[in-house]
């Protein structure tokens, strides 16, 4: 698969649930820790950071995490899928990941299920919360947001469900691929609704329901 990067939104996110504290703290497991869930031989316990060498040990774990990631999966993958997925690494390591039944499982092309196997690493209880938050994330259709680091985009305008091409343009832009064959029953399935891979009255609705949502959140135009 492609080279991706994790977002703004998705640092975000890890920053969120992991915290930020510049004084080296044991965790729970007892490894001194600093700056965002940064771990390592030069931590100890006493060791001050100022938040610039926080930022830079963040970026530098964030890039082992993504590139695991990368080395993981085969398939394609939405933004909110990968970042989800840097998350975890970021909680379980390289080696947890790349071994993971969530990555085994996407691969597989079981998203849902890959999805549930983030609960495998609920222990201790704290991280019950992380996991929940990431599944949701990996779960989100809804397009990552711009910000400010981000280039200013054009919203699309959303497509007519009544011809073919709309139907398979919605479905790409609400992130489910670009392959109808198997784009239409992952909709499906995230609807609700039985993934058959027929275009009934049933999806047509959850379809423009759907879209009528990314129209809310994101301004995408009729």
């Amino acid at each position: 698969m492609a080279n991706m990067k994790i977002s703004a939104a998705g640092i975000k996110a890890i920053e969120q649930r992991e915290g930020t504290r510049l004084k080296a703290y044991p965790d729970d497991r007892g490894i001194p820790t600093i700056g965002t869930g940064h771990t390592g031989p030069e931590v100890h316990l006493g060791l001050v950071w100022t938040q610039e060498q926080s930022d830079a040990a963040l970026a530098k774990d964030l890039a082992w995490a993504e590139a695991a990631v990368n080395d993981s999966v085969k398939v394609q993958i939405t933004q909110n899928e990968f970042d989800a997925l840097v998350s975890l690494a970021y909680n379980i390591g390289a080696a947890g990941i790349k071994g993971s039944s969530v990555v085994r499982q996407l691969n597989a092309g079981n998203v849902q299920i890959a999805a549930d196997d983030f609960m495998m690493w609920d222990k201790p209880a704290e991280l019950v919360s992380r996991r929940i938050s990431e599944q949701k994330q990996f779960l989100s259709r809804i397009p990552v947001l711009t910000t400010d680091l981000d280039p200013p985009v054009t919203p699309p305008i959303l497509p007519n469900l009544s011809t073919w091409a709309g139907v398979r343009s919605a479905l790409t832009l609400l992130g489910f691929g670009t392959v109808y064959s198997t784009a239409l029953p992952s909709f499906q399935r995230w609807a609700g609704l039985r993934a058959d891979g027929i275009y009934g009255a049933q999806t047509l609705v959850a379809l423009e329901k759907a879209l009528a949502s990314l129209s809310k959140k994101t301004g995408v135009t009729t």
